[in-house]
Formats: structure tokens, C-alpha cells, sequence
């Protein structure tokens, strides 16, 4: 008599589940889709587990992280097509070959990790990927030449940035979006964004700065290396970034097209 061949989800769903534990993820639908070559069930066989907020809960952040991992090894190793649905934008951006950001139903942009991360087709997609989450500063486009866009940002410095604003008449009210990661404190000269240097977060491998911006809701965080010296709380600090690794969006949020792709991909 011929083997009855397993069901993929279900040899997947032992391997990471242990007695006692609740295995479905915060407000997370996992479905994984096989194909059925050779096999005597249905073409694709599909299983969806369901958690709601207080049914399915972690007892810390270690697990999730485990089961990411745990989740993306068995990818791999079954060779399935995996559909992960999470808040998580850490998992995301770990777990997914390519990610589909929904907003209220909406599907605002699919891509790879990376292509989201670094193109973002609008601010909520730019404020969903990344920790901490992309700085924004009200903005106002003063000029647009030679592939660069000029913009007033708060206190009155003019800054370029690397956009097609071409489609955008001087005045037009703009967001400009920089990353932490992107953002270098200074701590004097003209020119750049000025703030006051309000706290540090020291995390052994990186040093999050946080700056106090007239015109910014909340604090504009900065991603240093440890052992740069940070300024005293309440010095002035100026904000400065390089023109290729800023984004400009629009009035309803839609990120002016970007001119040089491949520098914030490779620089």
C-alpha cells in the first residue's frame, strides 16, 4: 500500500509548535500554499491560522523572534509558498521575499524588502518600514533644476535634495523624509536643519540621538556610531544628509519620483 502522503503545513506546524505553547501569532494570519506536485490532496492546499488580540498572546518579544526564524528556515527547507500576515515590520522585512503594505484594505505597495525600504512609493509605506521610523520635516519646494530639488525646511535653511519635482510648482508644501541612519549631527556652521540636542539612547552597537525641531512633532531621532562624543542636552546641533539619501513627498503623500535609484541602492 502506497504512503499517504503529509500535508506540508501540517509537518510544518509540529516542527515549530511545543506542548503548551500557543503557536499563532498577535493579530497574524499564516497561510502556507503548496503546490501538489505528486501529491494525492488537492492541487494547493491552503490553511489559515487566525489570532485576535487577547485569544493568541507571546509571554515576550524572544519568541516571535524565534518563530521568525524558526518560520524562514522552514520556508527553505519545504520549498512552500509562505503568506505571512503581521504588523510586525521587523518580520516583514526578515521573513518576506517580497512584502504587500495594505492600509485600511488598501494595497499600497509590493516589492522586495529592500525596494520598499529604500523606494518608498508613499509616506505611510515610509513610515511603516524602519526603526525608528523615518524623520519628516515639513518642507517647501523653492526650485528644481539639474535633477536636484531645493526645499525651505524648518528654520528657514535651504536644502537639495535628489527628486523629479519637475511636476511641482515653486511654493508647493512638501514633506521631506530622511532615515536615521541618514542623518549626521553637526555641531555648529550654517546650512542643514537646526534642532537642540535633547537625549541619547546607547545601545552598544549604535547610539540613538534624539534633536528637538521647531516645526517637528515629536523628536527627530539620529542613528551614531558608540563611540562618537554627543553634544550636552539642550545644545544646538545642526541636521545634514547627503541629497541622494533624502525623499520628498508630495501634499497627499505620494513620494516624488526618485532620479537616482541606484546610488541609494549601492552608495
Amino acid at each position: 500500500m502506497a504512503a499517504v502522503p503529509q500535508n506540508p503545513f501540517a509537518v510544518a506546524l509540529a516542527r515549530i509548535a511545543q506542548p503548551g505553547r500557543i503557536v499563532p501569532l498577535l493579530l497574524v494570519a499564516i497561510a502556507i500554499v503548496v503546490a501538489a506536485s505528486g501529491l494525492s490532496w488537492p492541487g494547493i492546499a491552503v490553511l489559515g491560522l487566525i489570532g485576535t488580540a487577547g485569544l493568541f498572546v507571546y509571554r515576550d518579544a524572544g519568541e516571535r523572534r524565534r518563530d521568525a526564524r524558526e518560520l524562514a528556515r522552514l520556508h527553505k527547507e519545504l520549498q512552500a509558498t509562505m503568506i505571512y500576515v503581521t504588523h510586525d515590520q521587523v518580520e516583514a522585512m526578515t521573513l518576506g521575499e517580497k512584502i504587500v503594505v495594505f492600509n485600511a484594505g488598501r494595497i499600497e505597495q509590493a516589492g522586495a524588502p529592500l525596494e520598499l525600504y529604500e523606494r518608498p512609493a508613499n509616506l505611510f509605506v515610509a513610515g511603516f518600514l524602519g526603526s525608528p521610523r523615518m524623520n519628516t520635516f515639513p518642507a517647501t519646494l523653492v526650485g528644481y533644476a539639474g535633477g536636484l530639488a531645493t526645499v525651505r525646511t524648518p528654520g528657514g535653511g535651504l536644502l537639495q535634495v535628489v527628486a523629479d519635482a519637475s511636476q511641482a510648482g515653486a511654493g508647493a508644501p512638501l514633506t521631506l523624509g530622511v532615515r536615521p541612519e541618514h542623518l549626521r549631527l553637526d555641531g555648529g556652521g550654517e546650512g542643514g536643519i537646526p534642532g537642540h540636542f535633547a537625549l541619547a539612547e546607547y545601545l552598544g552597537d549604535v547610539t540613538l540621538a534624539y534633536i528637538q525641531v521647531e516645526g517637528v512633532d515629536g523628536m527627530v531621532a539620529a542613528k551614531c556610531p558608540p563611540d562618537v562624543p554627543l553634544p550636552p542636552p539642550g545644545a544646538a546641533v545642526r541636521l545634514r544628509f547627503d541629497p541622494a539619501r533624502a525623499w520628498l513627498f508630495d501634499a497627499q503623500g505620494a513620494a516624488l519620483p526618485a532620479l537616482q535609484d541606484a546610488v541609494r541602492l549601492t552608495g
